[in-house]
């Protein structure tokens, strides 16, 4: 991680999927989203500017300045429920997908209930189709799973990450998330739709 003497430039985060902290401010950057952010802050690390000390910061030091470090997801490490309980990252993006616009699981004003299965926005971005979503996330309705819902959780919430299995006659394969407690107010703040097939 790299923090300047004199101001806070940049903050990274190494090993996980965020690299935050850009003129003061704490920010998250997904890992592969926005090459050129992920480029200068390295950048700052192999070559810092004049004045500023590169040095590894503690976790605590990071929330400190608004960095919330979350595990990042390990492809094969068997279904989320299986794995330890973490948390999710400051601004990190999520996606459920369901066949019904109505979906249950997302509540009024964009809350969440507690145990939703939901996907990262990196895996979920790569759903082009309704019934791609099915097969990926084996889900349990084949009706493909047209209705996208764009989440973000307002703060870090609890959850757990692991791979989806093959179930309901389906591959699987994708990145799968459980919102252990739920998610707040807000956190469903878009909803679109795909293409069933």
């Amino acid at each position: 991680m790299s923090i300047p003497a004199r101001r806070a430039e940049y903050i990274l985060v190494f090993n996980a999927t965020h690299v935050a902290g850009e003129r003061g401010k704490a920010r998250a950057v997904r890992e592969g989203a926005e090459d050129v952010s992920l480029r200068r802050a390295a950048r700052a690390v192999i070559a810092p500017e004049p004045g500023t000390r590169v040095r590894a910061v503690t976790l605590a030091e990071a929330r400190r300045v608004g960095v919330s470090v979350a595990t990042g997801y390990r492809r094969g490490q068997g279904p989320a429920k299986d794995n330890p309980l973490g948390e999710s990252s400051l601004g990190e993006r999520f996606f459920r997908f369901s066949a019904y616009a109505d979906d249950i699981r997302i509540l009024a004003e964009g809350a969440v209930t507690g145990g939703t299965y939901v996907t990262t926005y990196t895996d979920g971005i790569t759903a082009k189709i309704g019934a791609e979503a099915v097969e990926r996330y084996a889900l349990p309705n084949p009706e493909p799973a047209v209705h996208r819902f764009w989440l973000r959780p307002p703060d870090p919430i609890p959850v757990q990450r692991g791979t989806v299995q093959p179930a309901f006659g389906h591959k699987g394969g994708g990145d799968e998330v459980i919102f252990e407690e739920g998610a707040p107010t807000g956190t469903c703040h878009k909803r679109d739709s795909i293409p069933p097939s």
